[in-house]
């Protein structure tokens, strides 16, 4: 510990360079009294024993933002596809310039905030509270890889207030029953309608519209069912 200007710092060792296997010190300064600066080298130690120190760097949001979602995995193109295009457009313009370790929840609340009153990119408005939600939800899967690369200490959306539904009463859903599902694949299998084969796709497996869409007669094995 020594004494800088009007306050105090401190110097811890770090992990050698697991490559060079250099010698590296860590110097953090800006403590007013001496007690402060002892208290945070007792910190900085007890974070370096038990594995939770995170050495800072200069890493941006947009940066570490790019890195991850080109190790995304075991998740469909398409799925991979909306991650890309929501944090192209609508979260690295907004915050991409801000270090990765000085992300907080705050920083993310006003995002969401601007997002709901101004996010459409035809100026028309602010995205829906869904749209946001998914993208909260993008941003918390980024984070947590931070942290689990140990580029974070803690996920800042842990922190973060995303906007939900508020109140009110659910949106009331009026689904056909069996017997006019039924009488509707009659009349479309009558009228030689070239989209019957999609309806009992869909009227008989649950399956959702983009999954149907996407089928093939090659997909399809009656023999085994």
């Amino acid at each position: 510990m020594i004494k800088r200007n009007a306050g105090y710092a401190v110097k811890v060792e770090l992990p050698r360079d697991p490559v060079t296997g250099k010698r590296r010190q860590k110097w953090v300064s800006g403590f007013r009294t001496k007690a402060l600066a002892e208290r945070a080298r007792v910190q900085l130690l007890a974070q370096l024993d038990d594995g939770t120190f995170i050495e800072p760097d200069r890493v941006t949001v947009a940066e570490f933002l790019e890195e991850w979602i080109s190790t995304v995995r075991n998740v469909r193109p398409t799925t991979l596809e909306s991650y890309q295009r929501w944090l192209t457009t609508q979260v690295v313009p907004r915050i991409g310039h801000v270090a990765l370790r000085r992300l907080d929840g705050g920083t993310l609340n006003a995002l969401y905030g601007e997002l709901l009153s101004s996010g459409r990119r035809d100026g028309r408005g602010g995205l829906s509270v869904r749209s946001v939600s998914y993208i909260h939800t993008i941003l918390h899967r980024a984070l947590a890889d931070a942290v689990r690369w140990r580029r974070l200490a803690e996920n800042p959306a842990d922190a973060a207030d995303p906007p939900r539904n508020s109140g009110g009463v659910a949106r009331r859903v009026r689904a056909w029953d069996a017997e006019t599902v039924a009488r509707f694949l009659a009349r479309s299998a009558a009228e030689a309608e070239r989209w019957h084969p999609a309806w009992v796709v869909l009227a008989t497996t649950g399956a959702r519209r983009g999954e149907v869409l996407g089928l093939r007669w090659s997909d399809v094995d009656l023999d085994r069912g």
